[in-house]
């Protein structure tokens, strides 16, 4: 039996940035918080999540926007709840990760669920 141990510093970053989402400003927050240098982190991050801690902060943010989006939040009401200063800056990171503009959200969960 194969058991996974997760770093425990992984453990009390990743819920730090859960805990904090709206309000981290950058991955230094996190470190700062967890007296860990930027390096340290990344090489952790890369390592046990196969990411960097600025992609994991970011995929945090657009999922939790998208989670919005469909419950009826406006996409640039959404964007400004989950942290992004900048919706530009959110809008072209959204449709990166999801293949649509926020706006579509909603009627592509239409279209699926006419198809299911």
């Amino acid at each position: 039996k194969q058991t996974s141990r997760v770093n425990p510093i992984i453990t009390r970053a990743t819920a730090y940035i859960q805990e904090n989402l709206t309000s981290i400003d950058s991955v230094d927050d996190v470190c700062e918080a967890l007296f860990i240098t930027n390096s340290h982190l990344h090489h952790l991050f890369q390592k046990y999540l196969m990411t960097s801690p600025k992609k994991y902060i970011m995929s945090k943010r657009i999922f939790e926007a998208q989670r919005l989006i469909r419950s009826g939040t406006l996409p640039i009401r959404a964007a400004s709840e989950v942290g992004f200063d900048n919706y530009a800056t959110f809008y072209r990171n959204y449709k990166r990760f999801f293949g649509h503009s926020p706006s579509e959200e909603n009627m592509i969960n239409v279209v699926r669920e006419q198809y299911f």
